[in-house]
């Protein structure tokens, strides 16, 4: 009987269908020119290297600096956050 179960179960994992993970990542950002090209690269990056697809979102709370051209330009969403904080 037991045997019986165990292969059950091993023919039922043979069509669990394969899954594919994506992640969201999502960057809060207020004047981060200096960094946020960086950031996004290397979030980037790593993900690809494991194989996991990824989106990037900015989060952006007004920024004065050009934060929004930059993510813009790097290829990501950006988000207009008008009200700051957590």
């Amino acid at each position: 009987m037991l045997e019986n179960q165990v292969m059950a179960d091993a023919a039922s994992k043979e069509q669990i269908p394969t899954l594919e993970l994506s992640i969201s990542i999502v960057m809060p950002c207020l004047n981060e020119a200096e960094i946020l090209a960086t950031c996004i690269g290397k979030a980037r990056d790593y993900l690809e290297r494991q194989k996991i697809a990824v989106e990037v979102l900015i989060a952006d709370n007004d920024s004065s600096d050009g934060s929004q051209e930059i993510a813009t330009n790097s290829g990501v969403w950006v988000v207009p956050t008008p009200e700051r904080g957590l």
